[in-house]
């Protein structure tokens, strides 16, 4: 069983003057806390496996808590399938190709410069790769996103890569009425986001005598099945109570996630030559003695 470790990504959150807005949207990398964590290069190009998530809420040492607050939150990531890791070792292909047409662009001696992706369009970064989609003569390099619509001069995605270049195969029909035997049961050929709900709480009630009653802290680990995610690439969103409201005064609140995680297989494929076997020794064999009868 591979060893888990645990790491921490800290959001600061303020309550929305606008109840429908989001009080957090914020991007997550595992390698680069796991790499953070373990003191050594972690790459994205491996399946990080997530165990467990724990949201918890503090107050600032210099904050207000009139009221405090519960939040309700996802964290979604794409999954680790047959079809992503394919779609990501084709990009990784190309992008490995034109980094060697580069001098010190790829090779043993250069560091920390892995093939990293972005969630989406909104998750780039300086971290993000690019690639030349047009060729080497192109001017306008696209940063590689997992999710979203390839756009020129700004994105190329796993996800419209791999569905443009092997689109779904259409269902049977029956020759004569050319009506369809049967739909098929998925109608996706690179898997949608896996989403996992948090919450928590730090609420209290504001008493007319001036003093806090009724105070509530909740933090619970939520336990994490099937997933096995592509790059350790994650989303995190959600919104926090009570509204924004006059007779009160906005609260700030601390969120820490605890995500429990393991470092799963790597998405390259490893060689498929044969490894060199030394050859066995020869072994004398030993006569059996006859012997004659008399």
């Amino acid at each position: 069983m591979a060893k888990r470790y645990t790491v921490k990504h800290t959001i600061t959150l303020g309550t929305p003057s606008d109840p429908n807005d989001l009080a957090w949207n914020e991007w997550i990398d595992l390698p680069v806390l796991l790499s953070q964590r373990l003191q050594k290069n972690i790459r994205q190009g491996r399946v990080i496996n997530i165990h467990g998530i724990q949201a918890h809420l503090s107050a600032p040492n210099s904050g207000n808590l009139d009221l405090g607050g519960a939040i309700s939150g996802k964290v979604r990531w794409a999954p680790a399938t047959k079809n992503s890791a394919k779609a990501w070792r084709h990009l990784f292909g190309v992008w490995r190709k034109q980094k060697a047409q580069i001098v010190n662009g790829i090779g043993p001696q250069v560091r920390y410069d892995d093939f990293e992706v972005a969630y989406n369009i909104s998750d780039i970064s300086p971290r993000t790769s690019t690639l030349l989609t047009t060729g080497l003569l192109d001017t306008t390099p696209e940063s590689v996103t997992i999710y979203g619509n390839s756009s020129d001069g700004t994105n190329v995605s796993l996800s419209d890569t791999f569905s443009s270049g092997q689109q779904l195969a259409s269902p049977s029909r029956f020759p004569l009425s050319n009506n369809i035997v049967k739909e098929s049961k998925y109608t996706l050929e690179f898997p949608a986001a896996r989403t996992h709900p948090i919450s928590a709480s730090w609420s209290t009630i504001d008493a007319q005598s001036g003093h806090d009653s009724g105070a509530q802290i909740q933090s619970e680990y939520s336990m994490v099945r099937d997933g096995a995610s592509l790059c350790g690439r994650l989303i995190t969103y959600g919104q926090l109570l009570p509204e924004n409201v006059i007779d009160s005064i906005q609260d700030e609140l601390i969120l820490e996630l605890y995500i429990t995680c393991s470092i799963g297989a790597p998405l390259v494929k490893a060689s498929s030559k044969p490894r060199y076997r030394r050859p066995k020794r020869k072994t004398a064999s030993k006569k059996k003695k006859t012997y004659r009868r008399k």
